[in-house]
């Protein structure tokens, strides 16, 4: 009997089991049973697995028996649970939320899914309106409370400016715009203690007035535009764009016929290197330019060796058999040749007469400061090969000036001391007399002759005597770029010396095509 009764028993059990199952299994709706499993009613949904991908945050307790019995009341009401979206439960450790915010607010106010679907197992959760917030990352600046105004122009940083410090009324600096204006009314300005350095042509004016800053009142100069001339402060150009300027600049870098008289009587002065005390002049008689007859039997130089061993003069001899006196010829540098040219650039520009040519220069803003660009400019102004004729590239200014040219069967150039007396030595010129001649005390002599070399007249010529080469260079360099094609009017030893230059412009550069002293 009690076998019976416990084996009716389980039957009873087990049909009463699959019914309940049957039950659920007609009661669960397959469309929301992802959504049965986010709210617990389901613990092995298939689709469980792929969440796994979303690690959701722990619960609170709280969270965990609403969820309990909303599950019950989904289960038995059979209504559709709220699912939460299992993105929004990765990202959230992203933003986590702080101990005031869970005390205020609650899980169902932080996150508010979509409404369920039932057209398709899938349910697209809308994210809560809190994950847009990531200005935290970016964070943006306080803009400054004294000043609202919108900037965006000079104007408008030129009045920032102005009222800056504006209630500091024990030191207040001059503002923006007072500076361009030039004005400095309302401001206090520290002087400066450094004196101001006395300019070049204050100096060789005979200014003695000292030259100190004005403690009170700063100096504004003016800027001057550049319009393509050469202004202090520039960069000047090389000689092959130096053209005729001198009616050309501001009033600063005009030379006038006082500074070039100043500086001309300076360079004589620092001619260390001068040999008028080593030759001998001998004028003999008074010729004219328009006779051939020899007014000179004797030589004019006579030159002791020790004007030889100047050094400067030392390395100007080897130069002299350098070149072709026909201009049809070219002209074919070696390399000792250049070498050659090269020492003596070296042993003229360390002297102190073209050191102060090239100052004077310098602040009248025709070379560039730089000692190596100077010397460049030297050289090519000087040195630089050019064609006078048929193209052949046959003649430089050196060559011109300091030697001798056949042009056209007429003897050209010659303009140096050193060079004639060698010739003269030779027996390849004839002195026939002298026209004129200017003594410049113990520096030497300024003589117009008249003479033949190998034959050929030269009925008018004019030369230096005694000075050294860098002092002739400087005097016709200074002459060439202040007065090129104008009479340059010098101050040597008090007396007038009026020196003449001429441009020779080849491939669009300038080259000393001829210079010369006239009396």
């Amino acid at each position: 009997m009690d076998s019976r009764v416990r084996a009716l028993f389980l039957s009873t059990l087990i049909l009463l089991q699959i019914g309940i199952c049957i039950n659920k299994v007609q009661r669960y709706n397959t469309n929301i049973d992802f959504l049965l499993h986010e709210a617990g009613g389901v613990t092995s949904a298939p689709k469980r697995d792929y969440s796994a991908e979303f690690p959701s945050l722990k619960p609170s307790s709280t969270t965990q028996q609403q969820s309990r019995t909303t599950q019950g009341l989904n289960i038995v009401t059979g209504t559709t649970p709220k699912p939460q979206s299992p993105k929004r439960d990765y990202v959230a450790p992203q933003q986590p939320t702080t101990k005031h915010d869970q005390k205020t607010t609650s899980p169902q106010q932080n996150i508010t899914p979509s409404p369920a679907t039932h057209s398709g197992p899938t349910v697209k959760p809308t994210l809560s309106p809190k994950r847009d917030y990531v200005a935290p990352q970016f964070p943006t600046l306080k803009p400054p409370q004294q000043n609202n105004r919108q900037t965006g122009n000079v104007k408008d940083l030129i009045n920032f400016y102005d009222n800056f410090n504006n209630n500091n009324n024990n030191a207040r600096k001059p503002s923006y715009s007072s500076i361009l204006q030039g004005s400095s009314v309302g401001t206090t300005v520290k002087p400066s203690i450094t004196p101001k350095v006395p300019s070049f042509s204050s100096v060789v004016g005979g200014s003695t007035k000292a030259s100190s800053p004005t403690p009170t009142t700063p100096v504004h100069k003016p800027t001057v535009p550049n319009s393509g001339k050469n202004t202090p402060g520039t960069v000047p150009v090389l000689p092959s764009t130096i053209i005729n300027n001198k009616n050309q600049g501001s009033a600063s870098t005009i030379a006038t016929d006082a500074e070039l008289q100043a500086i001309s009587e300076e360079l004589l002065k620092k001619d260390t290197n001068n040999a008028a005390r080593h030759v001998t002049i001998n004028f003999q008689e008074k010729t004219s330019s328009s006779t051939k007859e020899d007014k000179a039997p004797q030589p004019l130089l006579t030159v002791a060796s020790e004007a030889w061993n100047i050094p400067t003069i030392q390395k100007f001899l080897p130069l002299l058999d350098n070149y072709e006196r026909d201009t049809l010829v070219n002209e074919y540098v070696t390399s000792q040749e250049r070498t050659e040219e090269n020492a003596f650039m070296d042993a003229i520009m360390s002297t102190t007469v073209i050191r102060h040519l090239m100052n004077f220069l310098k602040e009248k803003g025709k070379v560039p400061p730089d000692p190596a660009k100077q010397r460049d400019f030297l050289k090519q102004l000087w040195f630089g090969l050019y064609s006078r004729g048929k193209g052949k590239i046959s003649s430089s200014g050196f060559e011109h000036v300091f030697v001798s040219e056949l042009k056209n069967g007429e003897v050209s150039g010659l303009h140096n001391w050193i060079y004639f007396s060698k010739e003269e030595a030779a027996n390849r010129v004839n002195y026939l007399g002298y026209l004129k001649y200017v003594q410049l005390n113990d520096k030497g002599v300024v003589i117009k002759l008249h003479f033949n070399q190998q034959g050929v007249d030269k009925p008018v010529d004019s030369m230096f005597i005694g000075t050294s080469p860098e002092l002739e260079i400087a005097l016709y360099t200074l002459c060439f770029v202040t007065r090129e094609g104008d009479d340059c009017r010098l101050k040597l030893a008090n007396q007038d010396v009026n020196i003449l230059t001429h441009n020779f412009r080849y491939r669009s550069k300038n080259y000393i095509g001829s210079a010369f002293p006239q009396i």
